[in-house]
């Protein structure tokens, strides 16, 4: 009888200790899904452009999709693939510093300041810039020769993705 108070004791004090608030509150406004990439710029270089059927990569598929992971973080993955090149597949990333604004959201990457990249949705409409310093993983045809761009300003990838 002394372990059953004992037992019932203990989980009346877990459940009171049980916090209200959920721990994803406040992040609805993000579109978490996945985004048909319509652009992919790489220092200057327009990779692939949907509209105009530009497609440098060869790409069959590409899209992201966004992961909300904690309460203020999220994982970006960069999915493609195409029949004639060897991609990895998806690369991802994780960002935090999570933010709401109308109609969309913003993040940061943990490892770059703001100067080095820069993450976010605006009405449906995925954007994702970063400098060519803080480029981690870059999707490249086979023979394409890296080069600097030649505007400063034009330096890093670009990529623009509309939600599905």
């Amino acid at each position: 009888m002394k372990k059953l108070v004992l037992l019932f004791a203990g989980l009346f004090i877990l459940y009171s200790c049980k916090s209200e608030r959920d721990p994803f509150d406040g992040i609805e406004a993000l579109k978490v899904g996945s985004f048909d990439v319509e652009l992919y710029i790489l220092n200057g270089d327009t990779l692939y452009l949907r509209q105009q059927n530009i497609n440098k990569l060869h790409a069959d598929y590409f899209h992201v999709t966004i992961y909300r992971t904690k309460e203020d973080s999220v994982t970006v993955s960069l999915s493609i693939s195409s029949k004639t090149e060897n991609y990895p597949g998806a690369l991802s990333q994780m960002y935090s510093d999570f933010k709401e604004i109308d109609g969309g959201a913003t993040w940061s990457s943990a490892y770059n300041s703001a100067d080095d990249y820069q993450g976010r949705i605006e009405n449906d409409i995925f954007y994702q810039w970063q400098s060519s310093r803080a480029m981690g993983s870059l999707l490249l045809p086979k023979g394409y020769s890296f080069k600097e761009a030649e505007d400063p300003k034009l330096n890093g990838i670009r990529i623009v993705a509309k939600k599905q």
